[in-house]
């Protein structure tokens, strides 16, 4: 699998040109999202000896399906030969990290597996995520405007600059009680990866 080299790889700086055509015709509010999201994970990059261009590029892709309709989310699923478990049909919001995957694979040529995999499970994680998947999992539920709606979110956030996986426990331990209390769907990878990480400690 080709590696990236920070500013000197043709194949990071195509797809990363093609991500940002995609960037620029988000609706405004999830473009701030992104920013915000990208923002915080260079910052957690340089406590947890993560590579930031990496953490940068995944956080970017992280929602370039979020805004679709969940018809259209199943719609691609189906063209494109996408798994959609019963939780995602259920929930097909679930399934817009697939999607992004799916794209950016298929159609912006990116072949780095720490960045396909962050943004596939960038909703629900999954259990031995590398530092990649762990940041842009964490900045995406903690960024400074989810944290205004729910100010609880910032002791998770202060936790990710010291334990990324305490962090991402944390939060997975409160969203679960959430979904649990409001009579929601549960993904099985969010419990999965919360036993896993419950394991650890």
């Amino acid at each position: 699998m080709a590696q990236w080299v920070r500013g000197n790889n043709v194949n990071f700086e195509q797809t990363l040109l093609q991500v940002q055509d995609v960037l620029r015709t988000l609706p405004e509010g999830l473009k701030d999202h992104d920013n915000r999201t990208r923002s915080l994970a260079k910052e957690l990059t340089s406590n947890h000896e993560a590579d930031i261009l990496k953490c940068d590029f995944a956080a970017a892709a992280h929602d370039l399906y979020r805004h679709w309709p969940n018809v259209s989310l199943l719609d691609e699923s189906v063209k494109e030969s996408i798994q959609v478990d019963d939780i995602e049909a259920g929930e097909p919001i679930l399934s817009h990290g697939a999607v992004a995957f799916n794209w950016l694979k298929r159609y912006a040529n990116c072949d780095d597996l720490d960045v396909l995999n962050a943004v596939r499970c960038h909703t629900t994680g999954r259990p031995g995520m590398l530092v990649v998947g762990k940041v842009v999992f964490i900045t995406d539920k903690v960024e400074p405007e989810k944290i205004s709606q729910e100010e609880y979110l910032s002791t998770i956030r202060d936790l990710a600059y010291v334990n990324l996986d305490q962090a991402i426990e944390k939060y997975l331990g409160w969203r679960i009680r959430r979904l649990v209390l409001d009579k929601g769907l549960i993904h099985h990878l969010s419990i999965d990866t919360w036993n896993y990480l419950r394991t650890k400690f």
